[in-house]
């Protein structure tokens, strides 16, 4: 098995938006084994993504084949 980083950029929205976000990237994830979830918060971006100043950061730590 590896390990595997993925860091998921959110736009800045509600928490219970957020959250639905992040349970649909896990669903598209069926055989993976999530060994740690950060959130880092809200954060600036280096450049407008979509007109966008500030994205949602998350962290994960996987384990797959």
């Amino acid at each position: 098995m590896r390990v595997y980083e993925l860091v998921l950029v959110l736009r800045p929205v509600e928490e219970k938006e957020r959250k639905k976000a992040v349970d649909t990237m896990k669903s598209l994830l069926p055989d993976v084994k999530f060994l740690s979830e950060k959130e880092w918060g809200s954060k600036a971006l280096k450049y407008k993504i979509k007109k966008e100043l500030t994205g949602f950061y998350y962290d994960f730590a996987f384990e797959t084949e």
